[in-house]
């Protein structure tokens, strides 16, 4: 039958959407433009990246497969530990699958045939085992997603980009979202994802987006804090760090000396009115 060929069946959503949730988060996020080429360097080099589709709705069924995808190199375990600990915060023994250009199935892996869906296990050839850790299970099998050209066109391209980086027409694909939560579906919903964990961008179509003020917070940003949130200072040979932590997933944001000073008052119900007398005045709300 002809009626179902993939099962992309969500929503597609426009550039349009896309620049209204940019200017959302405007005063945290910077974004340009980034072709398959430049995005499969990023992977090769390490970056960890959201990948959210503008040509394909969200899956429907039980596997990311691109439209809603976090993207790696499959090549290192660190990766692999990155990734569980510092993007998705799950345990640390929990495996990612790869997605392959299906034209290399059978050279990488024990198998032929199309496995869209990413259902199936499959032996991963031994003499790649060590070379695609991060996505080889440690019984030397791998739950495989092929990418056809005429189903998904942009993925199979960057897979082919991705090959001429790394090598291997192969990435890790894990679904868009952190342990516990579904995965995301709007254009905030990934943004959100981008700035609450360690990702290191996100992909919209042909847009690159990234944390804008480099981790820094000023009296200008309106901070919400979660259950769990400690502010603490820490002393090394070096001089004083302060800083916010969400022990929930491992974000840590650096602050300024006199706005610590400012929430450690409020959180000891003191008086905060000397304290901003050693703020800039340009600071000043």
């Amino acid at each position: 039958s002809t009626a179902f060929d993939a099962d992309y069946l969500g929503y597609i959503y426009s550039r349009e959407d896309v620049v209204r949730a940019l200017n959302k988060y405007s005063g945290l996020v910077v974004f340009k433009k980034i072709t398959s080429g430049e995005i499969a360097a990023k992977l090769a080099a390490g970056d960890v990246l959201g990948y959210f589709s503008l040509e394909k709705g969200s899956e429907f069924g039980p596997r990311a497969l691109g439209a809603r995808s976090i993207l790696a190199d499959p090549r290192s375990l660190k990766t692999w530990s990155f990734i569980n600990r510092w993007v998705k915060f799950r345990e640390d023994f929990r495996p990612f699958a790869p997605m392959v250009a299906r034209d290399y199935l059978s050279k990488y892996f024990d198998c032929d045939g199309s496995f869209p869906y990413m259902l199936e296990v499959v032996s991963v050839r031994e003499e790649y085992r060590n070379q695609l850790l991060a996505i080889t299970h440690v019984d030397g099998t791998a739950r495989v997603q092929t990418v056809d050209k005429g189903v998904n066109e942009s993925l199979h391209d960057l897979l082919l980009n991705f090959m001429d980086a790394s090598g291997f027409p192969i990435l890790l694909n894990t679904s868009f979202n952190v342990r516990g939560q579904p995965i995301v579906e709007t254009p905030c919903q990934a943004i959100e994802m981008l700035l609450s964990t360690h990702l290191s961008g996100l992909v919209m179509g042909d847009y690159l987006v990234e944390m804008g003020h480099g981790g820094q917070i000023s009296l200008q940003d309106i901070l919400s804090f979660s259950p769990g949130t400690k502010i603490v200072a820490e002393t090394s040979l070096t001089g004083t760090i302060r800083k916010i932590i969400v022990s929930s997933q491992g974000k840590q944001t650096q602050l300024p000396s006199y706005l610590f000073q400012i929430l450690e008052a409020l959180d000891g119900e003191k008086n905060v009115a000397s304290l901003t007398k050693e703020v800039p005045e340009n600071l000043i709300a």
